[in-house]
């Protein structure tokens, strides 16, 4: 399993746990129409989670009940501050390592053409 499926898995879970979340908790309000189904809030919170919908998804809810931001803000802090900096992080690791295997090899190549060349 590469690193970087395995961070991809928790936020998907982790979208998918606060989505089953967010459709009990805004099922009964009309106004929060990005929560009308699972997937339909499941699009609505990945998004969200890019930060490029921030106000479209929490101000219907929030215009309900300002006790909504309970659901939004720590949602958007995990993602922002711990999962998102994390994918980056496991992205940029599987570079660096991709990358080094490569100058290895491509060394080891060199090497071994002038070891021929000069022989």
């Amino acid at each position: 399993l590469p690193p970087v499926l395995g961070v991809v898995l928790l936020i998907v879970t982790l979208i998918a746990v606060w989505v089953v979340w967010g459709v009990v908790l805004f099922w009964d309000n009309p106004e929060t129409f990005f929560f009308s189904s699972f997937w339909k809030a499941f699009k609505s919170v990945f998004v969200l989670m890019t930060t490029s919908n921030n106000p479209d998804v929490a101000l219907p809810a929030y215009h309900v009940s300002r006790a909504y931001a309970i659901y939004f803000v720590p949602f958007l802090t995990l993602t922002q501050f711990l999962l998102l900096p994390l994918l980056l992080a496991t992205v940029y690791n599987s570079y660096r390592e991709g990358l080094k295997r490569d100058v290895l090899l491509i060394c080891g190549h060199q090497k071994d053409l002038l070891a021929m060349v000069f022989d």
